[in-house]
């Protein structure tokens, strides 16, 4: 069920790929999510800020009422976070509005086709559905813009020119594809390019969301005020977090903490299903091949024989210090 609703949406990416091409995919993208690759984005992360930062300002001051501007933080980090995952896997050069504009229609529809995989099956995307037409029509808009962009990108390889931002998804899978073979690499950067926004998404912005709610708690305000201090020591004022670099991260070590201990208490595969391919000895008990088997992480992450207070929220369990000693496996916030 997943599986075919997911390649209705974003054809064979990293997510549901198998065998030789998930490996392939799998060592070609890891580089990626290297911290090095992700601080060396901060600039387009600081520039996402900024524009969002000015836009709320504007509308605060066209706001005509004693409440003052009233907004959903989710909408809010869900915005960003799909624009800065449109910078990030597609470059700096692509349309981000009309990308994210095609975006959005395009998982519009998904919960009522989601219904309808329950009902029939991979048959839901041979009936003549309104919501089928839609994601079909904006997953095309998507992959305009993007074989727009690779065909650039290979057009420049070509050349012998250089890469204009290096540190993105389709200039990966450029350098990577054969000569000959560009139908083959633009097909590729299509689907790996949907399965960043539909991946990247929900879970940064869960976890941004998240990480406000625990932080402006009552009994959490005293780490809202360490955080804003780091910010304070770290940035010096608003002006200084637009000239922010990878340097500044690195010295955000609570901003860190607080963000792990919110993937703790919420991560965003809080299970995941395997398939046992041997038959296995785990702890005892043995597992059949065949077996499908169910690793709760969220159980994992509020166990009290690896976690101290584990229902509460304390950032500061994951200081180096505390840090120290930690078995392997009792924090898996991702599969």
């Amino acid at each position: 069920l997943q599986t075919g609703l997911l390649e209705l949406f974003i054809g064979k990416g990293l997510v549901n790929s198998e065998g030789a091409q998930w490996k392939h995919d799998r060592k070609l993208l890891t580089p990626l999510f290297h911290f090095d690759a992700l601080t060396q984005s901060v600039p387009k992360i600081v520039s996402v800020c900024a524009q969002k930062y000015s836009a709320l300002e504007s509308d605060a001051r066209r706001t005509d009422n004693s409440v003052g501007l009233v907004v959903s933080p989710v909408n809010i980090f869900s915005e960003m976070t799909l624009r800065f995952v449109i910078a990030f896997a597609m470059g700096g050069n692509m349309p981000v509005d009309t990308m994210q504009k095609a975006y959005l229609e395009m998982v519009e529809p998904i919960d009522e086709l989601f219904i309808y995989y329950i009902l029939v099956g991979s048959a839901a995307t041979k009936l003549p559905l309104s919501a089928s037409t839609i994601t079909a029509e904006a997953k095309g808009c998507i992959a305009s813009l993007v074989q727009e962009r690779v065909e650039e990108a290979l057009a420049r390889k070509a050349r012998g020119e250089e890469a204009i931002d290096k540190n993105n998804l389709l200039e990966v899978i450029v350098q990577d594809g054969e000569a000959g073979q560009e139908k083959d690499t633009i097909e590729r950067a299509i689907s790996q390019g949907l399965t960043f926004l539909f991946a990247g998404l929900d879970t940064a912005t869960n976890l941004l969301s998240f990480a406000l709610d625990y932080l402006t708690r009552p009994e959490n305000i005293h780490y809202q005020n360490e955080v804003r201090q780091e910010a304070l020591e770290v940035f010096g004022d608003y002006r200084g977090f637009e000239h922010a670099n990878r340097s500044s991260a690195q010295r955000l070590n609570l901003c860190e903490q607080v963000l792990l201990e919110t993937l703790r208490l919420a991560p965003p595969a809080p299970f995941i299903e395997r398939t046992v391919t041997k038959d296995t000895n785990l702890g005892g008990l043995q597992i059949k091949a065949g077996s499908a088997v169910f690793p709760l992480f969220y159980c994992t992450h509020r166990d009290s024989r690896f976690w101290e207070e584990p229902d509460i929220f304390n950032p500061h369990r994951f200081s180096e210090k505390n840090s120290a000693g930690r078995k392997n496996f009792t924090f898996v916030p991702f599969s």
